[in-house]
């Protein structure tokens, strides 16, 4: 695999995993289009936090080999 995809995808995860960790976790959901509402709100908040976006996708370890 190359790198550039492992980078790719370590970010798209560490991304995942913030969202679920601070907004979606823990929630029971009442349906289908609830999972939708919650998981629009969470990206909307996130992309409110371009700072927060920055320091997931350039954490130290993701660029080590």
């Amino acid at each position: 695999m190359k790198f550039c995809a492992v980078v790719r995808r370590s970010f798209w995860r560490n991304i995942w995993q913030f969202m679920r960790d601070n907004w979606l976790s823990n929630r029971i959901f009442n349906s289908y289009d609830n999972i939708l509402d919650h998981c629009c709100f969470a990206w909307n908040k996130l992309i409110g936090m371009p700072w927060k976006i920055m320091s997931i996708g350039t954490r130290d370890w993701v660029y080590r080999s």
